[in-house]
């Protein structure tokens, strides 16, 4: 059986009112209790306040606008946000939180690793590939800053942050192709070498070869050596320095020269040494002995022989110096065999 009324006012729902199925144009009641399903076509006007229960199974529900007063809590795997803008207050977002059954949290090196934030594009040229691994699920094209805690990924040999695209501070008129950081207008690092004008700093220690176009020193101080015998020993890559001094010789001095580079970079490369003797004796010693790799080359005296390179020079209470250069005369430095050894002999130092 099916009611149709037009108008009905309830004031007090303290009497029940039954009806099987009723259309209804307008109800106007100060309270009412729906213990079934109550569907609106024409919407609710007014506010609507207490607890909504009963919703189950998989719901569809549209909001044009809403607004919620207290603590959003949104549980399931996926939250889609279909937003043009999105505005959050707080200035501080938190990723990775891992709590467990308690609610305490729990997160750490391995709950953290690869987190960070991507910006999805199907397009474009990476600098490297962030490996696809079961961490990382982006496109490899997407722009990613993640945080990969160390040795996750083979040759990683510290917790760092990871770009796959270049990096520009300060910069958008001159960030150059294959640049890999860019600061300013005046520097910028390429995956071999570093780009400026300008280098301050406190102390340089440059191991292998290093290659200055135009050199401009204002001060030079020379590591030396200072040897207590007859036997002076220098390692040539070891930044002990290239000079000897030999305090109190007791005999002619040999000069041990080791770990001379035998590699292709260092082909077509003068060496330099020097020895410093100190006749406290009252007796002259000189330095006529070298060795180079254990290689003992046949020194080339300034005036034809070491007797007229020493001749009025040495000194029996002073100091007298030694100057040896070899030249690579072949080119090859895979031998020391290769270095031709010139030495100079100056003295009379009181």
């Amino acid at each position: 059986m099916a009611i149709q009324i037009n108008n009905i006012n309830v004031i007090d729902d303290s009497r029940n009112l039954n009806v099987g199925i009723a259309t209804i144009s307008n109800v106007r009641a100060t309270n009412i209790n729906a213990t079934g399903v109550t569907t609106s076509s024409g919407g609710f006007v007014g506010a609507l306040t207490g607890n909504a229960t009963g919703l189950s199974g998989n719901p569809s529900i549209t909001v044009t606008n809403a607004t919620v007063n207290g603590t959003l809590s949104v549980g399931g795997t996926s939250v889609i946000l279909n937003a043009a803008t999105l505005q959050i207050n707080d200035r501080d977002i938190t990723l990775g939180v891992t709590t467990n059954a308690l609610g305490n949290n729990v997160a750490n090196d391995i709950t953290a690793n690869h987190g960070g934030i991507s910006v999805a594009s199907t397009v474009g040229t990476p600098i490297i590939t962030i490996p696809i691994d079961g961490v990382n699920s982006d496109l490899p094209t997407a722009k990613q800053i993640m945080w990969v805690k160390q040795n996750h990924y083979s040759g990683l040999g510290s917790d760092a942050w990871i770009f796959n695209y270049g990096v520009s501070i300060g910069n958008t008129s001159t960030v150059k192709n294959g640049s890999r950081l860019t600061v300013g207008t005046g520097f910028t690092v390429y995956d071999t070498l570093v780009d400026t004008q300008n280098v301050r700093a406190s102390g340089i220690n440059v191991s292998g070869i290093g290659t200055i176009i135009d050199t401009r020193i204002q001060s030079v101080g020379e590591k030396t050596t200072r040897v207590n015998g007859n036997t002076v020993n220098l390692v040539y890559n070891t930044g002990g320095g290239n000079v000897a001094i030999c305090t109190n010789p007791t005999g002619n001095i040999t000069l041990n020269v080791t770990r001379i580079p035998l590699t292709s970079d260092f082909d077509n490369t003068s060496i330099t040494f020097a020895v410093i003797s100190n006749a406290s004796a009252g007796v002259a010693y000189s330095c006529l002995t070298v060795t180079l790799n254990g290689l003992t080359p046949t020194i080339r005296w300034a005036g034809g022989s070491s007797q007229a390179a020493t001749s009025g020079v040495t000194t029996s209470a002073g100091y007298t110096f030694y100057s040896f250069s070899g030249i690579n005369t072949v080119g090859s430095a895979s031998t020391t065999a290769n270095y031709t050894v010139l030495g100079t002999v100056s003295g009379g130092y009181f």
